[in-house]
């Protein structure tokens, strides 16, 4: 399925499954492909949309000057599956969760949305300020001197944590380290947005679908604040806590993820009846 948004980008979408419409988007550094252990899972109750957000996949680019536009984006594709559908289930997961937090104070045809621990550096800073934005810029200087496996590296190995077998088992799979190099150009782009970002609860005073906020119980401290000043600022928001998964459960747990994912979303479209 191709979606183009309204200012031009063309969006590819993965369908599967059968039953009631699911939105499944991913974070920085992911596509679609990012939920392939829990879509067998979750596409025995629900029809997966598996959207590739601008710059991965089949979908096309151009460089994001704030959320709204990949809002925008994702607007587009919510239009798209209610044409055939009806209302939309939506779930997004970190990078993806923002995008998505700020595309669904603006439409009315999202049935129930579940966000997988949107970021929010701005609760986590020092002094206010984000002490990883100067690795941020580090990586985005690599980028631009073509350096992309150095910016890579830097990102698995100083930002995302991974231990340095890890990042080397990904340089040793073409697949993984190709797919890497792919999106390599959103990486810097996304994370500097991120690191900006500030909710603002006002835009959700006529938001009306349900709502939760997916936390792993392990995840830093800052994820579940952000979970928290959601939940304070949109009515009705649940909070659902992953017991020892952090921020991949999908992919670490998926048991647990997809029938965490189907509790949710089954209750809500259930209490919809």
């Amino acid at each position: 399925m191709k979606v183009t948004s309204a200012d031009g980008i063309v969006i590819s979408v993965v369908v599967e499954g059968a039953g009631p419409p699911m939105m499944l988007v991913s974070g920085t550094g992911d596509d679609q492909s990012r939920y392939g252990r829990v879509s067998p899972m979750l596409g025995k109750r629900f029809t997966l949309y598996g959207v590739d957000r601008r710059g991965r996949g089949e979908s096309s680019d151009d460089f994001p000057q704030g959320f709204m536009d990949e809002a925008g984006d994702m607007l587009a594709v919510i239009d798209a599956i209610h044409a055939e559908t009806g209302p939309v289930n939506l779930f997004a997961r970190s990078y993806g969760a923002l995008v998505c937090l700020e595309a669904m104070w603006q439409t009315e045809k999202l049935h129930s949305v579940m966000l997988y621990e949107p970021p929010m550096p701005l609760y986590e800073r020092i002094d206010g300020v984000d002490p990883r934005k100067p690795l941020i810029r580090t990586m985005a200087e690599l980028l631009a001197k073509g350096e992309i496996d150095e910016m890579i590296t830097l990102y698995l190995r100083d930002f995302l944590g991974s231990s340095p077998e890890a990042v080397e088992r990904q340089k040793t799979n073409p697949k993984a380290w190709g797919r890497w190099r792919s999106m390599a150009p959103t990486v810097p782009r996304e994370l500097s947005l991120v690191s900006d970002y500030e909710f603002d609860p006002a835009k959700y005073v006529n938001f009306k679908s349900s709502l939760a906020v997916m936390v792993g119980g392990t995840s830093r401290p800052g994820m579940l604040r952000a979970a928290e000043r959601i939940r304070g600022g949109i009515a009705g928001t649940e909070i659902v806590e992953l017991p020892g998964e952090g921020h991949s459960a999908m992919t670490s747990s998926p048991e647990m993820f997809a029938s965490a994912v189907m509790t949710f979303f089954n209750g809500a479209n259930q209490t919809a009846k």
